[in-house]
């Protein structure tokens, strides 16, 4: 743990020095997320569903749809923290110790030795599955961290010829609660295995399937408080979906992701030893072997043009526009690659001369990171330290005071210089064909300067002055579910001219008006996130009794 620990502080260490922020394609968005749980808790004002205070408290929706569990969890360090680039520097830590120790977990209750699963864990920090949020603030990346340590049940499924339906209940509720589509991979990769462990000879089937169902009801209560959210939500509301993309098929790595294939340069050869050893011991491998080198193809071949995605995409065909790029794929393909590597060296002697090419492979990689922080690093330095681009927007001309505002201990300057107009789950009132992005940068991100907005309770209050009578859009989102007042006179989705994207358009009263909205309170949800948090604690002290139980017979 001690070498992960300086590996981590180690590759953190460039951003450090030279006190730099990397802002990638998603950066505000999720700072947005993030920003609005960490006001939350420093506030002591929950709002589960809307949000007050980030995305120019909009009252619109992300959070409780998007990996709500850790947007509290990132919420917290972004509280902690004085600044967003403490925030950042903080939660990369965090990303490569978790990576890292995820991955050592994993490979030693797998067998693995303790210097091959060092090394595993080591390259695995510094392949782009991890950096992909170090670089980009793509949130794969967290899904990868913690994607080998939710993979800890196949080992059981191999050593004991069962599963225990709590531990599987649990990882995949935890990815769950992180990232959505990683789970679907996590439940993917389960599947694989389960049909194996199912057709293997002298396997009680009977018991092996009612696990099965334990599992899939533990993880609904570890997870009622999302698909509760997501039944209620859509419940009266057509949502606008996350990004559809329709050049899906250059976001591989046989077109404009690449780099995914060579960072670090040593995993691409690790691939290619890979298919060679597989030509070479297919026949000694046993089923459960043959499954992960199954898998590690079948992902491989989905981050590649092999697959149709731009016939699929064009015709939206099995839910391609969920996958958005089929580099994600690289993740599970990653850590199972690894797995599998680690497992051909476990068997292997490991000669001086192989420990030095190992040592010399983390040395390459550990430079090859070091070095693209230091290059993208250098963008904050230059006069252009945050891009403007199609949809996102610098309201300054300052250079200097962006840059002042990443490491101002208020962190919603940040976020009010620099704006992003991504439109997922605004709700659509009606269809034509404009772009929901440019209709929110003209229905919020125009119109927000011209109001006041302040926070009280689980309200956020908007006040204007009227001088005429004329009709004016107020930048706010509403839902069906949106509790309005309009100078103290109450109004519904349906008492109201709305725009595409849910904006209300009100008449002007001369003097002061105010427009006071909140989330009307859903049927049954304090109850069900109740549920969920028992359940969750319920667990916790589960497994620390156990783990007492296990020190105390030592």
């Amino acid at each position: 743990m001690g070498i992960i620990i300086i590996i981590a502080t180690l590759l953190i260490a460039p951003q450090v020095i030279m006190e730099t922020m990397i802002i990638g394609s998603d950066s505000i968005f999720h700072f947005n997320r993030f920003y609005d749980t960490a006001s939350q808790i420093r506030n002591g004002n929950f709002q589960y569903f809307i949000h007050m205070y980030g995305f120019q408290q909009s009252g619109r929706i992300v959070n409780a749809l998007y990996g709500p569990m850790m947007a509290y969890f990132q919420g917290l360090l972004v509280l902690i923290s004085p600044s967003w680039f403490a925030y950042q520097v903080l939660s990369n830590f965090i990303l490569y110790l978790v990576a890292g120790l995820s991955m050592y977990l994993f490979l030693r209750i797998s067998s693995i030795k303790k210097e091959i699963s060092l090394f595993s864990s080591i390259l695995f920090m510094t392949t782009f599955s991890v950096q992909y949020w170090i670089i980009r603030q793509g949130f794969s990346g967290w899904g990868a961290a913690f994607l080998p340590l939710c993979l800890l049940p196949i080992i059981q499924f191999k050593k004991n010829n069962t599963f225990n339906f709590l531990e599987v209940g649990f990882f995949v509720a935890l990815m769950t609660q992180i990232h959505l589509f990683t789970a679907l991979v996590v439940v993917l990769i389960y599947f694989a295995y389960f049909v194996v462990l199912f057709f293997k000879k002298n396997i009680n089937k009977i018991k092996l399937l009612f696990s099965l169902f334990c599992a899939v009801l533990f993880y609904l209560l570890l997870t009622l408080n999302i698909w509760y959210s997501i039944l209620t939500i859509h419940e009266g509301n057509t949502l606008n979906p996350p990004f559809i993309n329709k050049t899906i098929y250059l976001n591989t790595i046989t077109a404009n992701s690449y780099h995914w294939l060579f960072s670090p340069f040593p995993l691409f050869l690790i691939i290619v030893l890979k298919v060679c050893y597989d030509n070479k011991m297919w026949k000694s491998y046993d089923v459960f072997d043959k499954a992960t080198s199954f898998l590690i193809f079948l992902f491989f071949l989905l981050t590649t043009n092999a697959i149709p995605w731009k016939f699929l995409s064009t015709n939206r065909l099995l839910g391609v526009d969920f996958i958005q790029f089929p580099f994600r794929f690289f993740v599970p393909f990653t850590v199972l690659l690894l797995l599998s590597f680690a497992k051909n060296l476990n068997t292997s002697f490991l000669s001086s001369e192989k420990k030095t090419w190992l040592k010399s492979i983390l040395v390459l990689s550990l430079i090859q990171v070091l070095l693209m922080t230091i290059f993208v690093s250098f963008r904050w330095k230059s006069n252009e330290p945050v891009l403007a681009s199609r949809h996102q927007f610098l309201f300054t001309d300052s250079p200097d005071l962006l840059k002042q505002s990443f490491f101002n201990r208020d962190k919603s300057l940040s976020l009010e210089l620099v704006q992003k107009s991504t439109p997922d789950y605004l709700p659509i009132y009606f269809h034509d064909d404009s772009n929901k992005y440019v209709e929110y940068e003209k229905y919020i991100l125009d119109e927000n300067k011209k109001y006041k907005k302040n926070i009280e309770k689980n309200s956020i209050i908007i006040s204007w002055e009227g001088e005429s009578l004329e009709e004016r859009n107020i930048p706010i989102i509403v839902y069906q579910n949106t509790n309005i007042f309009y100078n103290t006179k109450k109004l519904t989705a349906n008492d109201m001219q709305l725009t595409s994207i849910g904006t209300p358009i009100v008449k002007d009263e001369k003097g002061r008006n105010v427009m006071t909205i909140s989330y009307g309170k859903t049927k049954y949800f304090s109850s069900i996130l109740l549920i969920t948090v028992i359940t969750w604690v319920s667990y916790a002290v589960y497994k620390i009794l156990n783990l007492v139980k296990k020190i105390n017979k030592c």
